[in-house]
């Protein structure tokens, strides 16, 4: 199974869904985690359409900061997800290699206090 991870900066830009449309085209994830979307749900539903992914699990950002996507093909059957403002972890199965496990796509502060917080909340 193949899954892509990419820091978009605000999916909102006029270029990065051509860019994602070039990258799934050369490596055809099954799975796609983009984080600093910085853009609500109802915005990255549209990019998950545009992307042809079936299914999503989606964070909103905080402010202008942060927003979190994970989008997979219909033969990944998610069987649990969890949403937190900074990470998506789902527990997936791969219907054609008939396998579990488990996605952890984390988009952590760089405030060294806030982050040693967040690896804590991980950790419990």
């Amino acid at each position: 199974m193949k899954v892509g991870v990419w820091n978009c900066r605000g999916a909102g830009s006029s270029l990065i869904v051509p860019q994602l449309k070039e990258v799934l085209h050369l490596h055809s994830p099954e799975v796609l985690f983009l984080c600093e979307a910085k853009n609500q749900k109802k915005f990255m539903e549209k990019v998950k359409q545009k992307l042809k992914f079936d299914e999503s699990a989606i964070v909103d950002p905080a402010g202008r900061a942060g927003g979190l996507a994970l989008f997979w093909k219909h033969w990944i059957k998610v069987i649990e997800v969890e949403l937190a403002g900074f990470y998506i972890t789902a527990r997936m199965m791969d219907m054609k290699a008939r396998c579990e496990w488990t996605f952890v796509g984390i988009y952590a502060s760089t405030d060294d206090r806030r982050r040693r917080s967040q690896w804590r909340e991980l950790e419990s």
